[in-house]
């Protein structure tokens, strides 16, 4: 059941401690913008269902208005907290709730104008200096245009790539800045790869040539007809090929032929400007921003 709550009127901000009935309220709200609430709803499902080990001091939040839910958001450390889709003053009642529950909120990240709101409150409330450390295009795709004549294949991953791609997205989250706490242990990521491994249909694909493997892309299960391609890295060296365009058009469209899916999205850094003309070239379509600011105190 939900914890104590901050108040702030009319709206109250409770933690709850129950994360398989946070989960089962919280990703049926998010349905009303499935795309743009794609990641919150992955992010809380993925550890409900224990495909993602669940974090030390994870904490799963509800913004409630009388007896509405009107809002949700979580916070996965050493990640910043996750806002999804939310009016102006939900954001805004959010700000507020958490400024006495959580003074030394390390960020936040989500959807531009929800994450600009909450910082500007955030940082009125609390005295915190915000720095912008990621902006993000969010793209979504009803059907592909897959790239042609790049050598080699794509297939689900296998075991004997594990040792491979452990380094690999090792790499891509240095890349992406997206390590912001103590690094995971190498066990720790191989036991996350696994758990990817083993599920059907498969949750990542390499693109291979003459049976090495170059490339590598995830995707994520279904939520609301929607499903992300993420984790796509090629290691510098087999880069310029087309190998990362081929495999994320391959997987889009095995995603796209799923009954369970209307949309495959993903995100790219806004500050690459090759990657958004791969994605753009390939099928996807601009459909929105995200944003990360990291708070200083």
């Amino acid at each position: 059941m939900p914890g104590p709550g901050w108040e702030t009127a009319p709206m109250r901000v409770d933690f709850d401690t129950d994360l398989a009935a946070f989960a089962a309220d919280a990703v049926h709200w998010l349905r009303g913008d499935p795309v743009r609430n794609n990641v919150a709803a992955t992010v809380i499902q993925s550890r409900a269902d224990g495909l993602v080990a669940l974090e030390p001091g994870a904490r799963w939040m509800r913004v409630v208005d009388g007896d509405r839910l009107a809002g949700v958001a979580a916070m996965t450390p050493p990640h910043p907290l996750l806002v999804p889709v939310l009016s102006a003053d939900v954001a805004v009642a959010l700000a507020d709730g958490l400024a006495g529950a959580l003074p030394q909120l390390p960020g936040v990240g989500g959807p531009r104008e929800v994450a600009e709101r909450f910082t500007a409150r955030w940082s009125a409330r609390t005295g915190a200096k915000a720095h912008l450390v990621r902006t993000s295009n969010l793209y979504r795709a009803t059907e592909l245009v897959p790239p042609t004549g790049v050598p080699g294949h794509a297939r689900p991953i296998a075991r004997e790539d594990l040792e491979t791609v452990v380094d690999w997205l090792a790499a891509f989250a240095v890349e992406i800045r997206a390590d912001d706490g103590p690094p995971a242990s190498r066990e720790d990521r191989l036991a996350a790869l696994e758990r990817r491994l083993a599920h059907d249909p498969p949750l990542l694909w390499v693109w291979e040539r003459t049976g090495r493997i170059v490339s590598v892309a995830g995707r994520t299960v279904p939520a609301f007809g929607v499903s992300r391609i993420n984790a796509v890295y090629t290691p510098p060296e087999h880069r310029g090929h087309g190998y990362a365009a081929a495999n994320v058009a391959h997987l889009a469209a095995l995603l796209l032929a799923e009954p369970a899916v209307e949309f495959a999205m993903l995100y790219a850094d806004a500050a690459k400007p090759a990657n958004n003309r791969l994605y753009r070239r390939i099928g996807f379509e601009l459909h929105g921003e995200a944003v990360e600011y990291r708070y200083g105190y």
